[in-house]
């Protein structure tokens, strides 16, 4: 595992994991906390349920499984604190199994700020900006469930409804395709998403000028109902995540 992590007073900050120098098979705590440092939530991470694991591709990549039946009980979540910047850049690479079946959606990993709210509790205090994918069944999407479209779903400080914001990305989502993420975010709003390096959002909402300050790792189907969830035993797997300022 190679990981970089510098901390200077002024401007610079970043850190990276690739998952080399980990074990292949199943995703230890002691990693866990090498590769994602000051990282929260272990109950809810997916490695004690035995669902994080590492595998061997063309290199070492954190897979991530979903059980069927399970929606936002399974995959993983947690959160990765960092000391709060002005704006921050996340990068990664994520691909789906062949033949991996959609269904209604589920979550991303992204950027959060403040009190970084989730799971229809908005804040405002704090904000999320994390991905979604959408599939079959669901408004704005297509009929194929091993097909989905890629949306950008934020949390804001100031809205009113329970649940958060979708913006479309323009992005068709297909199984066992690599996509490198990139996600900058700023506390004066500016926020920005390429994916494989186009340009495919380019907006300012209003942040409240709370600085980014956690990254948080969410994979899951859902929604939280059984509708949405995984319809199979089926995986994701990611590589190269990188945050810089």
């Amino acid at each position: 595992m190679k990981i970089l992590l510098i901390f200077f007073t002024t401007l610079l900050f970043a850190w990276q994991a690739d998952f080399e120098n980990d074990k292949i098979g199943l995703y230890t705590k002691q990693e866990w906390k090498k590769d994602f440092p000051n990282a929260t939530g272990y109950r809810s991470s997916g490695i004690p349920q035995k669902r994080i694991y590492i595998e061997k591709n063309d290199s070492k990549v954190l897979c991530v499984r979903f059980e069927k039946g399970l929606s936002n009980k399974g995959g993983a979540k947690w959160r990765m604190p960092f000391s709060a910047k002005n704006s921050v850049s996340l990068e990664y690479e994520l691909f789906f199994q062949k033949d991996f079946n959609f269904n209604k959606g589920g979550k991303l990993p992204g950027i959060g700020g403040g009190e970084a709210p989730t799971g229809g509790k908005p804040s405002k205090k704090g904000y999320s900006v994390r991905f979604m994918w959408y599939s079959s069944g669901t408004k704005n999407s297509i009929n194929n469930p091993n097909l989905a479209n890629l949306f950008l779903y934020l949390y804001l400080p100031n809205q009113k409804q329970k649940y958060g914001l979708n913006i479309p990305l323009n992005t068709l989502i297909v199984p066992n395709k690599k996509y490198k993420i990139k996600l900058f975010v700023s506390k004066d709003g500016i926020i920005k998403v390429w994916v494989n390096e186009k340009l495919k959002l380019f907006k300012k909402f209003n942040l409240n000028t709370i600085p980014p300050n956690q990254l948080l790792f969410h994979i899951f189907f859902g929604g939280h109902t059984k509708k949405w969830a995984s319809p199979k035993r089926q995986k994701v797997c990611f590589d190269n995540f990188k945050i810089s300022r």
